[in-house]
């Protein structure tokens, strides 16, 4: 612009009339005073809307004193924490309970449980099970305890975690362990990176909420000092469960290859809408989140200090933004991540999505929204996208989670694999069975049939993913629908809820269970049904009266005991009776100086080993006990090597050394009546039997070179070298048993261990450790390698087969072929070993006495 154009623009504006002039320089100046006054009052106006809130709760719900916090009833706590989780705290909330999720990963017998079902190793399963869970935490928090949403979420999860729990794989400490930290971690995160931090009326609605909960899914609470007296409040049971949690980080947090591979996992779900590009910050902001407790235990590198600082500095000022800029959020835009109510067709739907968006409604907003144009610029999917892969027709409560249905809900339906939604929409969908072919010369042509070895039967899936088992009886395959929540509904989730409540549900399950499809059973029909359960010998229609009744009872009853007189099968001997054990002893001591014998047996139910200690009158341990092996072969080997020892080596017990003799059973054999055993505890008896035997492989020293041939045969067997001397063993032949438990104790922290072997004639020192995944056996190398052990550096490497080792025994470690074979070794050179054995047991016992 020129000087001429300027000078132009300057006189035009004194052109401007007088009071036109005077009228904008007073809006000016009348404008930067309003703006000076609005940004200090700004200030002031946020600090007094920001505890409002807090205030009205006080007041609403009027507990001023710890001990009213006594009467806070389960409504109350559920209100408070919702209020909590969806005005004053929804991000920081929600994030502390997904990091709850996370740090239970930290623990091997959750993460390990989680490996084997594969649920987070692949990448579709992983986002699907991630929605679900979502769904599951949703519905507790934003659902009233007494509603049926609520209790169908609490039904449905005991049901999955059913067969888990009775198998022993959910373990009651880790049940405990993770619901206390959906409790402690809000109050952590909260006072950590929020603007306030909690009351004790918040603090105790956050406990009373999630025992409450807790009661609902069955966890157990024997293992809090109050657990089996009562809490006073749901403070005082959030106090008890944070200090228990802790302790049992320090007992059970341990380094782990599961843990690790299951926090990657995580981490790339909780990652996933984040760029590419910002991912490698964003595993740096994970590390940042973890503890050194936590890090240490999934094996995760200390972030760089410099990620440290500025994370610290953006949650810093994030914290005083929101105390001191940001209003409180107004009760229309509260945080709720689940629909309200359900649709016409009974579905519920999930309205945000962090993930993959598994049952989120595909409406205009989602599909045009801010977050859909984030989610498409990133290539992530969109709602509806694939078609009903993401659930689109959002989710009913008794079909979330993995499908693990039971289908009992007619006489004639007889698979258990058909589940589907009940819905309207989903029936319309649902195969017809008019398009399943009835004739089994059809099934060769149909790609929908194949054959189940593992059953015996022929299985049709449908292009929407349901199963039919083939009936051989009706010639055809079943289509009846039914959804479990009837049979996995549990008795804790009905005692949260009021009667009527209850009432309503009777409808809703007979919805639920209705079939999709009547079927017609005539004349025909029946007669095929009784010949095909028609029993040889018996005339059916022969009139049955009381007097033929009684003179069958009769005949069972003799027959009865004729077969009692038959002689019984003798049952081999496992047990041994053990006497003078020092009285401080515990139970896990006695198993750790036995188990060295061989493998102790388990309870069918419970998995705890078979040891009884008995007590006196006062309840007190008398130093006698009842050890039961797996193998009789181990009662002679706990006889040889620890009958007249010590149980503690140089402390004798309260009747000198401890006696170890056969248990005898012959009078409780004569008293006890035979009980017959049904068919579950059979199943149960087999599957206790498979874990002792995979136990008892570790007293196998095959060598691996010996095993099957597999595609990876060698890439999980690691060399260690230099973990004993051949001094040692000659010192201490029992040395042979201990050196194995410490490698076995230190390489299961790796990964799952199958077989250990000991070479005891290699100078070298050398023993082969066999894992069931190769990665575990990558990093047991990585761990060991250069590593001292007992003072010596220990060299590691993965085995190549090639090289041949020497032991005593290629069948079997001497001390475990002692009872077998007693003294009559014919290798002269073990039996001399063994009389060395024998000589050093007799100069210790000598030596004490």
């Amino acid at each position: 612009m020129d000087n001429g154009t300027g000078d132009q623009l300057v006189d035009g504006w004194n052109t401007f009339p007088p009071a036109i002039s005077v009228t904008l320089n007073v809006s000016f100046r009348q404008v930067q005073q309003y703006a000076v006054l609005i940004l200090a009052a700004y200030p002031i106006l946020v600090s007094l809307l920001r505890f409002r809130r807090v205030r009205w709760l006080h007041q609403k719900y009027s507990y001023p004193t710890r001990e009213s916090l006594s009467r806070m009833t389960d409504d109350d706590a559920w209100a408070i924490q919702k209020v909590l989780a969806q005005l004053e705290f929804p991000f920081i909330f929600i994030k502390s309970l997904q990091f709850a999720l996370f740090r239970t990963y930290g623990i091997p017998t959750i993460s390990g449980l989680l490996a084997n079902t594969k649920q987070l190793s692949d990448p579709e399963l992983s986002l699907k099970r991630y929605a679900d869970t979502v769904v599951f935490i949703q519905e507790f928090i934003s659902q009233a305890p007494s509603s049926i949403r609520s209790c169908s979420s609490v039904a449905r999860t005991n049901f999955i975690h059913s067969g888990y729990r009775a198998s022993g794989k959910i373990l009651d400490d880790d049940m405990l362990y993770t619901l206390g930290l959906f409790a402690i971690q809000p109050v952590r995160f909260i006072e950590k990176y929020e603007w306030r931090s909690l009351t004790d009326v918040e603090k105790c609605a956050l406990g009373t909420f999630w025992k409450s909960l807790g009661d609902g899914l069955g966890v157990k609470y024997d293992a809090l000092p109050s657990g089996k007296t009562g809490f006073r409040d749901g403070l005082h049971w959030l106090e008890e469960v944070a200090a228990w949690s802790d302790d049992y980080e320090v007992r059970c947090m341990l380094p782990n290859i599961t843990n690790h591979q299951t926090a990657t996992y995580t981490a790339a779900i909780l990652l996933y809408m984040v760029p590419r590009p910002l991912q490698h910050i964003g595993h740096k902001f994970v590390s940042f989140m973890m503890d050194e407790r936590l890090r240490r235990a999934m094996l995760y590198d200390d972030p760089p200090a410099s990620y440290t600082k500025v994370f610290s500095f953006l949650l810093s000022m994030r914290r005083f933004a929101m105390r001191y800029l940001a209003l409180p959020r107004p009760y229309l835009f509260r945080y709720n991540s689940v629909a309200e109510h359900p649709n016409e067709h009974d579905r519920l739907f999930l309205t945000k999505w962090d993930a993959a968006p598994y049952y989120v409604k595909p409406t205009f907003w989602n599909h045009w929204g801010p977050t859909a144009w984030l989610t498409w610029v990133m290539g992530r999917p969109l709602p509806g996208d694939e078609g009903s892969k993401y659930y689109p027709q959002g989710y009913y409560i008794p079909d979330v989670g993995p499908n693990l249905h039971i289908c009992l809900c007619h006489p004639f339906t007889f698979s258990s694999r058909v589940m589907a939604s009940p819905s309207p929409e989903a029936n319309s969908n649902a195969a017809p069975s008019n398009n399943f072919p009835q004739d089994p010369s059809e099934f060769d042509s149909d790609p929908r049939v194949s054959f189940s070895k593992l059953d015996g039967k022929f299985i049709l899936e449908t292009e929407d993913g349901h199963e039919f088992e083939y009936n051989t009886l009706l010639k055809t395959f079943p289509v009846f629908l039914c959804s479990s929540i009837f049979l996995s509904f549990h008795l804790s989730a009905i005692t949260r809820m009021e009667l009527g409540w209850f009432v309503k549900l009777i409808p809703w399950w007979a919805h639920l269970c209705a079939p999709v499809g009547v079927l017609q059973v005539d004349d025909d029909l029946l007669r095929q049904q009784q010949e095909a359960y028609k029993v040889q010998g018996v005339d059916e229609n022969e009139e049955v009266t009381a007097q033929h009744l009684k003179k069958k009872r009769k005949q069972q009853v003799a027959a009865d005991e004729a077969n009692t007189q038959k002689q019984k099968k003798q049952r081999v001997n496992t047990a041994v009776f053990v006497s003078s054990i020092p009285l401080d002893a515990d139970f896990e001591e006695i198993q750790h100086v036995f188990s060295k014998c061989g493998v102790i047996a388990e309870e069918i139910d419970s998995g705890r080993p078979r040891i009884k200690m008995y007590m006196d009158d006062d309840g007190k341990f008398k130093g006698e006990a009842l050890v039961v092996y797996f193998r009789p072969e181990s009662v002679n080997l706990a006889i040889q090597m620890l009958d007249d020892s010590d149980f503690r080596f140089g402390v004798t017990g309260p009747q000198g050394p401890m006696r170890v003799q056969i248990a005898d059973f012959s009078f409780k054999s004569q008293q006890d009546a035979p009980t017959k055993t049904s068919m579950k505890d059979r199943r149960k008896i087999i599957q206790r039997t498979q874990k002792l035997n995979s136990k008892l492989a570790d007293w196998d020293d095959d060598d691996p070179s010996t095993l099957p041939e597999t595609n990876s045969k060698f890439e999980k067997t690691v060399i260690l070298k230099h973990m004993f001397t051949l001094k040692e063993l000659d010192d201490d032949p029992a040395a042979i048993l201990d050196i194995k438990e410490d490698i076995r104790e230190e390489c299961s922290k790796l990964g799952e261990v199958t077989n250990i072997v000991l070479y005891d004639k290699e100078a070298d020192g050398v023993v082969s450790v066999r894992f069931i995944e190769p990665e575990a056996a990558k990093h047991c190398v990585r761990v060991m390698d250069g590593r001292f052990f007992g003072g010596t550096r220990v060299e590691a490497y993965i085995s190549d087969g090639s090289e041949r080792f020497k032991k005593s025994n290629d069948k079997r470690a001497a001390l475990e072929d002692l009872a077998e074979r007693g003294f009559d070794a014919e290798d002269s050179e073990e039996e001399q070993r063994l009389n060395e054995f024998g000589t050093w047991l007799e100069s210790s016992n000598a030596e004490v006495k």
